[in-house]
């Protein structure tokens, strides 16, 4: 729970009982990994939208329909727009991946170089093991666990 002791437009108790009444949004929890057809792996967690949760879903276990290997990208044959608020989410210098949602509502994993300001983020992806060299491939495996 927040506690905050300063007054400014409100008096702390004014301002931590409002914030009691509020329903900040909880991280899923859900992670999502994505594993090249070498067996290499990336981990995120997805956040608390259950838009975005539901389309992972659907492409649960499914191969990338990427027919190269600049990045990897999955159909979601949803007829999904994208959300009219960008993403809460910045590009990150410590981060090397982003799951992203693009412009077609189709879902992609890009390299923080290929992210563009109309792509959607929605999780930074992390290596599953430091060592293991993850790189773009075709047939690469979406799931969320």
């Amino acid at each position: 729970m927040l506690v905050f002791n300063r007054d400014f437009i409100f008096s702390s108790n004014e301002l931590n009982e409002i914030l009691k009444r509020i329903d900040l949004p909880k991280e899923s929890g859900l992670e999502v990994k994505i594993t090249n057809c070498d067996g290499k792996s990336l981990i995120g967690t997805l956040p608390n939208d259950s838009n975005v949760i539901e389309i992972i879903k659907s492409l649960n276990y499914r191969f990338s329909d990427n027919p190269n290997r600049f990045f990897m990208y999955w159909n979601t044959a949803l007829s999904i727009e994208m959300p009219l608020i960008s993403s809460l989410m910045k590009k990150r210098a410590s981060v090397k991946y982003y799951l992203i949602q693009i412009c077609n509502g189709d879902i992609a994993l890009k390299h923080y170089t290929q992210i563009r300001d109309y792509d959607y983020l929605i999780a930074e992806m992390f290596f599953e093991d430091e060592n293991d060299g993850f790189y773009f491939t075709e047939n690469g495996i979406i799931g969320v666990e």
